[in-house]
């Protein structure tokens, strides 16, 4: 039996916690350690022992928090508590070739098909009760409005509070405000349940470590824009795990610092390990089960992505002394909380500053807060007179994923870029 079907086994015969941090989490730290094709090995190495470090004390339970894409870990972190973020475990289920066997748990409780896969799978994974127990559950509305659903369902299958902070609509003193009145009732509740008051030294350091990141990953997105380009983008869209994770953490710091470092040491050095060729913009997010359609794109084509909308980063920087509505700015200035207008502002500041020949938008099946705005997006990008391509797929579930297909999508879009 191979070390990915003894994961299977592991994760569905309802393992007990230290025997998923043995095998499961073991498994992932092989999968992500293979030699990656433009960093080298050092920073991908870092990334994949602190994940697989904080799964294993994740599955000890006892400090772990449930946590949604965007929520402000730094306050968990503050509390000295663990957060662990639900929605990569359906990205997770994908790269281990489990995920279909998690959605089919859930279809058999009749929960709808056409909802978020991300979220099915860790709604199955909860269900068969292979995540430990949290201390409690804090999410965010954005960016997906299914959260409230799948979180308050996990929140009543593991009888545990669920701290929910409704993002407003739109970035006015009013917004602001209605958000960091939530988020300091959220601190007070958890004070509550740990019976600890939070501490104003440990929540400087979280925001001070979290400021930092958001300059270091700021830094590098500005090292990308040289020419030719020194990474493929099919590495970088991982990093949104890093922000889920690790905001506010030591450890976050040092896994950006050590990806700037090898940028940096390219950019001296010179650098041909990437084929660079036309330079692409990838919205949203992409397929976890299977690597082909990177690497159709980047390796075959030479369609280098030199720019992902995940790793846009975020300008508004932690203030201690006035922490909830810092806190509270930050979730408003996210390119997917408030109007459409935020996300094509941003996708016209990427095309002129990165130099991009065409943008590849992947449609998430169950997505609607993306989906709905392609047409949108697409005007937006034909204004600047460079090709735009849909790709329609599902980055958990491979059921209806067709290579052919998406090889003669791929084909044409470059052709067209090609002829520009």
């Amino acid at each position: 039996m191979g070390l990915k079907e003894k994961a299977k086994d592991i994760l569905l015969n309802r393992p007990d916690p230290k025997k998923i941090s043995r095998g499961a989490l073991v498994t992932m730290l092989q999968t992500f350690l293979q030699p990656a094709r433009c960093f080298g090995t050092r920073s991908e190495k870092r990334f994949s022992l602190a994940a697989y470090r904080h799964g294993s004390k994740f599955f000890k339970g006892g400090r772990s928090v449930f946590t949604s894409l965007f929520t402000p870990v730094e306050i968990i972190y503050a509390f000295e508590l663990l957060p662990f973020p639900l929605e990569p475990l359906g990205a997770l289920a994908a790269s281990f070739g489990i995920s279909t066997q998690l959605l089919q748990e859930t279809e058999k409780r009749w929960l709808s098909s056409d909802f978020c896969s991300f979220h099915r799978a860790f709604l199955g994974a909860c269900t068969l009760g292979l995540l430990p127990r949290p201390l409690f559950l804090m999410a965010t509305s954005h960016a997906c409005d299914g959260t409230m659903k799948s979180f308050s369902h996990v929140a009543h299958l593991v009888s545990k509070p669920l701290f929910f902070i409704d993002v407003p609509y739109g970035d006015q003193r009013e917004a602001v405000e209605y958000a960091a009145v939530q988020v300091q009732e959220s601190v007070s509740e958890i004070e509550s349940i740990t019976g600890r008051k939070l501490r104003e030294d440990l929540l400087a350091k979280s925001f001070g470590y979290s400021n930092k990141m958001t300059a270091l990953l700021s830094k590098m997105q500005d090292a990308r824009k040289a020419s030719p380009p020194v990474v493929y983008g099919s590495e970088t869209l991982n990093l949104l795990m890093v922000w889920a994770m690790f905001a506010g953490s030591r450890v976050g710091v040092r896994i950006l610092e050590s990806y700037n470092n090898e940028i940096e040491a390219r950019l001296k050095r010179g650098f041909q390990g990437v084929a660079a060729g036309k330079r692409v913009l990838w919205l949203h997010l992409r397929p976890y089960f299977s690597g082909s359609i990177m690497s159709m794109l980047e390796e075959e084509f030479r369609a280098v992505i030199v720019a992902e909308e995940v790793n846009t980063p975020v300008e508004e920087y932690l203030d201690v002394s006035n922490p909830w509505e810092s806190i509270a700015r930050k979730l408003l200035s996210r390119i997917w909380s408030g109007s459409i207008e935020n996300r094509l502002k941003n996708i016209g500041r990427i095309i002129e500053s990165h130099g991009i020949d065409g943008v590849v938008h992947f449609s998430h099946w169950g997505c609607r807060q993306s989906n709905g705005a392609v047409r949108m997006i697409r005007d937006t990008v034909a204004g600047y007179g460079i090709p735009f391509i849909e790709l329609d797929g599902d980055c958990v579930d491979p059921r209806n994923y067709s290579e052919g297909q998406y090889r003669t999508r791929i084909e044409a879009f470059f052709e067209i870029m090609e002829r520009r």
